[in-house]
């Protein structure tokens, strides 16, 4: 954990947080390739999403 916000990766501000995520993508020749990847809750990219507008909140009421 940091105490610097992550940046989004789309629009390059401040996010709210990160978190490793695993995920799998199977390739042309139908091999699976496990990893994990970086995913950055935005409060300015993701409010309009219904399932990261209430946690958007959430952490936004939490600085107050």
């Amino acid at each position: 954990m940091t105490a610097e916000p992550p940046e989004c990766g789309r629009c390059g501000q401040a996010g709210i947080l990160s978190a490793r995520v695993p995920h799998h993508l199977v390739n042309a020749r139908n091999e699976t390739l496990r990893g994990t990847g970086i995913v950055v809750l935005c409060p300015r990219c993701d409010m309009g999403q219904p399932e990261a507008g209430p946690l958007i909140a959430w952490f936004t009421d939490l600085k107050r």
